[in-house]
């Protein structure tokens, strides 16, 4: 038996940074929003290091303090360590001024338990309510989503009522499972594992430099990230194609182990004293997008219609920038449904810029990585590095012309690789 439960304006699937922050913007609107979470926290998540824009929206949501106060390691740049010393670069996280220039725009490192705590208690604090319960199905009238149905800790079934649904469940992609939006579709990136830790003893650059990311890679898709957490205490994976961990034979702790000792000298140096001091968590066939995720009554968000590669830390920012766009849609639309479906159509052709400007990004870096290296570390240093910081959702974006540049590269590779398979 399902029993009726109070209406919402809103309900958010997911009490992630992307719903939390949604949940948090639409109640300091006014509107009556319920955000949904299974969990308990804290609890654990992947996704910890965040980006220049990412940094500067928490800022303007008044976090800063909080944000500090948390000893977040901050984070002004991302060094990455090629397959030799010639390969290595460094990319400042930079923001730029009114009249054009660059300026410093540090962000932070965080321990997710603390960070996602911290979202779902400003978004409380703003007036969303926190339920505590397992989203089972969706309400629809005629084609609309209309409402969620939840099971409570007790295994009773409620309804909530709501006037839009957000998914923001992340990759447990809540809409697509309940049939709403389309099946996951494998990306470019879909056959790879990543294996990850906190581990303590890890030698870090000293100064204020000390909290930046570290990348490794060795060839394509074998890749390692080094992001402190903690004073002491360092978030290291390791990244590599299935195929590679399945030739092992060994476990996943004994094949983390092992990497941390042979993918990469300089990672092979760093953590030679290093201790590990969680277990090993894994991830596989992690990258996928869904078609068409926002519709009547609804909209995914972030992870829960699309995950592509982690190496350059897109996914917080990229949820969180579609929480505050969905924000704007339900605000101009939750009253005046005549101009919902224009509204979503924009939201949609935003998101979809943006991630194919990411996937420029990764197919850059991995496919022609001295193309990369030079444009990062010689040509366009500036613009690479504004790429990386979150400039990706401006429509101006395509006017950069590292971001062109990139474009061409891929398009000659392919067709270069077109002609290799025809002769």
């Amino acid at each position: 038996m399902t029993a009726d439960f109070d209406a919402f304006d809103v309900v958010v699937v997911g009490a992630g940074p992307a719903g939390s922050t949604l949940a948090w913007r639409l109640a300091n609107r006014g509107l009556r929003v319920a955000v949904v979470e299974r969990e308990h926290f804290p609890r654990h998540r992947v996704g910890e290091s965040l980006t220049g824009t990412a940094g500067q929206l928490l800022r303007d949501m008044g976090l800063e303090d909080e944000m500090t106060a948390h000893g977040f390691p901050v984070k002004r740049g991302v060094r990455v360590y090629g397959p030799n010393p010639r390969a290595t670069f460094d990319v400042p996280i930079i923001d730029i001024a009114e009249d054009g220039s660059h300026i410093p725009n540090p962000t932070w490192q965080v321990r997710r338990p603390e960070f996602d705590a911290i979202l779902l208690k400003a978004a409380t604090d703003a007036g969303a309510v926190h339920i505590c319960a397992d989203a089972r199905s969706v309400i629809m009238d005629d084609a609309r989503v209309t409402g969620l149905v939840i099971r409570t800790a007790d295994g009773e079934d409620r309804s909530l009522r709501c006037r839009f649904l957000a998914d923001a469940s992340g990759f447990g992609t809540f809409l697509s499972k309940v049939g709403v939006l389309g099946v996951r579709n494998k990306c470019g990136f879909d056959k790879q594992i990543a294996f990850y830790a906190h581990v303590d003893g890890v030698r870090r650059d000293e100064g204020p430099t000390s909290g930046n990311t570290l990348l490794y890679y060795t060839k394509q898709y074998h890749w390692s990230w080094h992001i402190p957490v903690s004073d002491m205490r360092t978030s290291i994976g390791i990244v590599v194609p299935q195929d590679t961990y399945r030739a092992s034979g060994l476990s996943p702790e004994a094949f983390y182990d092992h990497q941390l000792a042979t993918l990469h000298p300089e990672l092979a140096d760093r953590s030679a004293r290093a201790t590990r001091v969680t277990e090993v968590w894994t991830r596989a066939n992690y990258s996928y997008e869904i078609a068409d995720f926002a519709g009547p009554g609804y909209a995914a968000i972030g992870d829960s219609h699309r995950f592509l590669d982690p190496i350059f830390s897109f996914g917080v920012w990229l949820g969180l920038k579609e929480a505050e766009l969905v924000d704007a849609l339900i605000a101009q639309t939750l009253d005046d449904l005549a101009t919902e479906g224009a509204a979503i159509e924009a939201f949609v052709t935003t998101s979809n810029r943006a991630q194919a400007v990411v996937t420029t990004i990764l197919d850059t870096f991995w496919t022609v990585p001295l193309a990369f290296l030079k444009l990062a570390h010689f040509t366009h240093k500036r613009e690479v590095a504004e790429l990386l910081a979150g400039r990706i959702f401006d429509p101006s974006v395509d006017d950069v012309e590292a971001l062109r540049l990139m474009r061409q590269t891929l398009q000659n590779s392919r067709a270069e690789d077109k002609n290799h398979v025809a002769a």
